[in-house]
């Protein structure tokens, strides 16, 4: 098949190039063609004509995975940018896509579009469009509204694949990369108690399950996540425990004032959610708990 990665350049983006480069012809568009050069030979950028790049290319399927990182501090600026990174380039794609209804896309999301809670009981999030927030979760956050609306642009092309992604952990980077930097130190920081869900999966599931996606066609809401149920204290715990470092705790009111917003929604409050869907079309994890994904990045 011919894919079109759309913001081919961050984590999951280059891992998908690699991986799905043996089967599949890759192209890659994003901001500026010479980044996108460093990934794939067949680079465009978001000033080509994107109608133009789909028919002359024979496009089967579109990956759209644009979006500045939910890990900078969420002033009133960096919330433009975060939803302008998302919403422009999804408005341009199904623009056009109107054109192309037999066209395949996968469009990232979040588990944040289910709300946030502290809770650790079994409510979890369903995989329906639109998105229901389940018992005792908060939907009225900035990342909730975020993945809300972002689904809505991608939902105006039928053929299409949400995909509600948990934190990913790769060793290289993402947000495990985030939490090792201060092992060099000995120390490993937790921001608040942690006792909250953690749903979370592995950059290296992630491509497989997108690759599994494309060759099934699934289409509809899927949650990429694990099947296992920890909690962000039990995730630094076992970091810590097994580059041997001290964990230290910033307690949630400092998390609070340092961080805002932000902090409130990611480090104090989590989400739940499992992959029901995924697992029923018969996608086997390589990483299925956390432990797992450690001792493989350590060996």
């Amino acid at each position: 098949m011919n894919i079109l990665i759309a913001g081919i350049t961050g984590l999951i983006g280059k891992k998908l190039a690699i991986d799905l480069s043996p089967n599949h012809t890759i192209f890659g568009i994003g901001r500026t063609k010479s980044n996108v050069l460093k990934v794939t030979k067949n680079a465009f950028d978001w000033n080509d004509d994107l109608e133009q790049i789909i028919s002359k290319n024979q496009i089967d399927v579109i990956i759209n995975l644009c979006g500045a990182s939910i890990g900078q501090l969420w002033l009133k600026h960096y919330k433009f940018i975060l939803k302008n990174s998302r919403f422009e380039p999804t408005k341009k794609i199904v623009s056009v896509l109107n054109k192309f209804p037999h066209i395949h896309l996968i469009n990232a999301s979040g588990i944040g579009v289910y709300g946030y809670t502290k809770s650790t009981d079994k409510n979890e999030g369903q995989e329906s469009i639109p998105a229901k927030t389940p018992k005792n979760f908060v939907d009225k956050g900035f990342l909730c509204r975020l993945s809300r609306e972002w689904e809505k642009l991608a939902c105006t092309h039928k053929n299409t694949t949400l995909l509600r992604l948990a934190p990913v952990f790769d060793y290289y980077g993402g947000i495990y990369k985030k939490i090792i930097t201060p092992s060099i130190l000995k120390v490993i920081i937790q921001f608040g108690q942690g006792e909250i869900p953690f749903p979370w999966i592995s950059l290296s599931d992630v491509s497989s399950m997108i690759e599994l996606i494309i060759q099934q066609k699934c289409t509809g809401a899927i949650n990429a996540c694990t099947d296992e149920m920890i909690t962000y204290k039990e995730i630094h715990e076992k970091i810590a425990t097994h580059h041997r470092c001290k964990k230290i705790t910033i307690p949630d009111e400092y998390v609070s004032f340092l961080f805002g917003q932000m902090g409130t929604e990611l480090f104090l409050n989590g989400s739940q959610a499992k992959p029901l869907k995924i697992i029923k079309s018969g996608f086997v994890f390589k990483f299925p708990n956390f432990d797992s994904f450690l001792n493989n990045t350590l060996s």
